[in-house]
């Protein structure tokens, strides 16, 4: 049986993806600084969503400090820092060129040759994967 609190879970999860995807901001009107926006993107959507589910007593301090920590061996700061380091490392052969010297490398040793190309292709894909 599904509880309440796993479908208003489900609910605000998707809508944070939402807004993650179409960000939009919203005006508010401070008594001494005036009108602002709230910008509800990328960086604030997560972060809302999980006060919502607190606030909502779909999740308590446990849950969320083993989402940041982790339990049981897995931590989730080293998946992140996998991804930064992942991304780091093909911006930077993104931007010396080295991708785009491999592609065009590629191309020519394949010539008009399909089964060439995609071996070549493939070649090059696993020595940049190992690098």
């Amino acid at each position: 049986m599904v509880s309440g609190s796993a479908i208003a879970t489900l609910v605000v999860f998707i809508l944070s993806i939402i807004c993650v995807i179409y960000p939009f901001s919203l005006p508010i009107f401070l008594p001494y600084l005036g009108r602002k926006r709230i910008y509800i993107n990328l960086t604030t959507a997560p972060i809302l969503a999980i006060l919502v589910l607190w606030a909502a007593q779909c999740l308590g301090p446990r849950n969320i400090r083993d989402g940041i920590v982790g339990t049981d061996g897995v931590k989730p700061y080293n998946i992140l820092i996998l991804f930064f380091s992942l991304a780091y490392m093909a911006i930077t052969l993104d931007i010396t060129g080295v991708l785009q010297a491999a592609a065009f490398w590629v191309s020519n040793k394949g010539g008009n040759n399909g089964w060439k190309l995609f071996l070549y292709f493939y070649m090059m894909l696993t020595a940049l994967s190992v690098v």
